[in-house]
Parts: C-alpha cells; sequence; structure tokens
C-alpha cells in the first residue's frame, strides 16, 4: 500500500465513526495505543469549539494495516467538540526493517521530539519572563474554575496573557523577578488584584519587598510568614494552598486588616471574594479555558 497525504474536513459524525472502528480494534488487540487522556481531549475540543484549531503539519496518521497510530485524541476531540475541522491525514504509512534486520514500527517514532513548552512559545512571542508567567496563568485557571481542575494549554495561555499583560508585567516588574519572593501562584493572585486595584497592588508588593513600617499584624508579614513555612509544592493542591493564602491576604489587604496573626491556605475565603469582586474577569478566563458551569 503506498503512502497517501491529503488534507481532510474530519466531522464529527465521521470521528464518531471512525473512533468506534478503531476502539473496536483496541479492544480485539488488534494494535496497541497509549491511555487516552481525557483532560488532553477537552484542551483540544475547547480550541476547536474557540475555532482556535488550525491546520497544521500534525494530523492523523494510518499504518498500512488502516489502524489509527497517530491522533487518538485529535479525533475524540472533535466528537466532543462538535464542530468539523480541518486536518492533514497521512495513510499507509509502513513499518520498517533496517540493514541488520531489526523491525521497527512507524509507530515507534512519533510523538517522542522535545515538544515546544508554553514557556517555549511565549518566547517566541516576545514574553519576558515567559517561564513564571507560563506559571502564572496557569494559576489563573486555577482559579478561575476552581473547585474544579483545568489544564491550560499552549492557546489558552496565550489567550490570558493577552487579556492580563498590563497586570502580569506590572506585578513583575514591581516585585522584581530575582528577589520576589513570591511563588508563581501567589503572583498571579497578586496580578487579579492588581487588575481591581492597580495602585493598592503596587502598595501591597512594594510593602512585600521592602518589609518596612509594618505594624506586626499585617497581612503582608503573615504573607511572608506563611511562605516560609511551607515547602514549595507545585502540584495542583500545594499551588491551591498557596493560591488561598495570598488571596486571604490580599482580602485583609484590602478591608485594611492590620490583625492578621496567620493565614489559612486549605480554605476558599480568598477564592470567594476574588470571583465576587471580578466576576466578568473570572467569566473571561472561564470562556478562555473551555469551562463550563455545572447547573
Amino acid at each position: 500500500m503506498s503512502v497517501s497525504i491529503s488534507i481532510e474536513t474530519i466531522t464529527p459524525k465521521w470521528a464518531k465513526e471512525e473512533m468506534q472502528r478503531q476502539e473496536e480494534k483496541l479492544l480485539e488487540g488488534v494494535y496497541r495505543q497509549r491511555k487516552l487522556n481525557a483532560s488532553t481531549v477537552k484542551r483540544y475540543a475547547a480550541d476547536m469549539k474557540m475555532g482556535h484549531w488550525c491546520l497544521n503539519n500534525q494530523g492523523i496518521g494510518y499504518d498500512d494495516n488502516e489502524n489509527l497510530i497517530d491522533g487518538r485524541h485529535r479525533l475524540w476531540a472533535v466528537v466532543e467538540a462538535g464542530v468539523p475541522v480541518k486536518m492533514l491525514v497521512m495513510r499507509g504509512l509502513e513499518n520498517i526493517e533496517d540493514s541488520k534486520g531489526f523491525q521497527f514500527r512507524t509507530q515507534d517514532t512519533i510523538d517522542f521530539g522535545r515538544a515546544r513548552t508554553i514557556p517555549n512559545q511565549l518566547q517566541i512571542d516576545g514574553v519576558k519572563n515567559s517561564v513564571t508567567v507560563a506559571a502564572m496563568v496557569r494559576c489563573m485557571g486555577i482559579i478561575a474554575v476552581y473547585p474544579s481542575k483545568v489544564k491550560v494549554g499552549m492557546l489558552q495561555s496565550k489567550q490570558i496573557v493577552e487579556l492580563m499583560k498590563e497586570s502580569i508585567e506590572k506585578t513583575i516588574e514591581t516585585i522584581g523577578i530575582q528577589s520576589r519572593g513570591i511563588p508563581s501562584g501567589g503572583l498571579s493572585a497578586i496580578a487579579l488584584y492588581h487588575d481591581l486595584k492597580p495602585r493598592k497592588a503596587f502598595e501591597y508588593l512594594r510593602d512585600f519587598r521592602d518589609m518596612s513600617n509594618l505594624p506586626l499584624g499585617s497581612p503582608v508579614i503573615a504573607l511572608r510568614r506563611y511562605l516560609g513555612g511551607v515547602r514549595q509544592n507545585y502540584g495542583w493542591e500545594g499551588q491551591r494552598s498557596l493560591i488561598c493564602a495570598t488571596l486571604h491576604s490580599l482580602l485583609r489587604y484590602d478591608q485594611n486588616d492590620n490583625s492578621v496573626t496567620h493565614l489559612r491556605g486549605n480554605n476558599v475565603i480568598g477564592l470567594d471574594w476574588i470571583h465576587k469582586v471580578l466576576p466578568a474577569r473570572m467569566k473571561q478566563i472561564q470562556q478562555i479555558v473551555g469551562f463550563e458551569e455545572k447547573e
């Protein structure tokens, strides 16, 4: 069978029928695939529904036995999104035997390259401090969709950066990227606060940076104490706790409350508050990441 290459419009109906056929082959052991990742399917589907899925050199691929060896997540995403998309389709990819008789499949060569990370892409786009900014927008996604979990992808990150550009830049600029002392989860919360009250956010960051002439019950001191007592944890729960503590500190700062002895990072005091005072911004971020609130 010769290799064919085409650009095709993949409809939800065709994708569903094709995936049912392929899943049956997988169950029968005709060929094998890695486990389907539901969050990846949802992320791809969100891009498709928003019209952000564009034709590129990555599509779907079949071997010479019509087994789908690349594109399983993409096709299930078309089904979930319910919209047609154009994709590059390659059929008839053959298994290979080298000069020494070693046999390997085309599938063995797929998805083993060096992946382009979100910080990489933001850097290409000219975003300064791209590693920190990428982590910040991921945490903004956590804040916006709480208590659900979300994975912010490449396109979603770029959109959130565009939406929050000024607040992100001002937050990093004020605290100083080298000496900030606040992890990305905390910075994301402060950037959102900056969106609400720029002057107040500047004062908060300045107080945290300088730590001068602050009353003992200052929520800024409380956050510094909290950060000094927790281990760095970049998992979802660790980030959520840090975000909650930072938002709790910002809420008390917003209320000019200087009687804070400690902060709690395992509750939603600050999350409830930021959703209440920034409902439109929260909704925008939810829409970007494809989050749909359950009735």
